[in-house]
């Protein structure tokens, strides 16, 4: 990592993984990490920047979220080359064969007092869009 703890950015492993088709494995915690959710996903990674991150465009027919547009922090470090075989995925019961990468993430709500009206709203749109639980 380097000195400001951001993770170091690796152009040729971003380059490798534009245009692959990557299973994530998702899990959403509380403030204090205690898992609350666990989602998967899977689809085409369309573009990496070191500065704004990945996008992933969701493949799943049939679900509200297939052709959304899906972001992550750029940060490379999760994703690695997938054994080959089928994933069944528990949380669609989906079946998604020979993906080239996983990548497995934990997203952490914000600190309730860091937290705002507007972010909380902006999540559970969010939370909607791509299928996860709205509490």
């Amino acid at each position: 990592m380097d000195s400001d703890d951001q993770p170091t950015w690796d152009e040729a492993k971003a380059d490798a993984l534009i245009g692959r088709y990557v299973l994530l494995g998702l899990t959403f915690t509380d403030a204090e990490g205690n898992p609350q959710e666990q989602a998967q996903r899977h689809g085409i990674v369309e573009r990496i920047d070191r500065d704004s991150g990945l996008q992933i465009r969701l493949r799943s027919p049939g679900q509200p979220w297939d052709g959304e547009l899906y972001r992550l922090p750029p940060d490379l470090r999760p994703f690695s080359p997938a054994k080959p075989g089928i994933y069944h995925l528990h949380s669609t019961g989906e079946d998604v064969e020979n993906p080239d990468f996983t990548a497995t993430w934990e997203i952490r709500a914000p600190d309730p007092d860091d937290d705002t009206p507007e972010r909380q709203q902006a999540r559970r749109d969010e939370d909607r869009r791509f299928g996860f639980r709205t509490d």
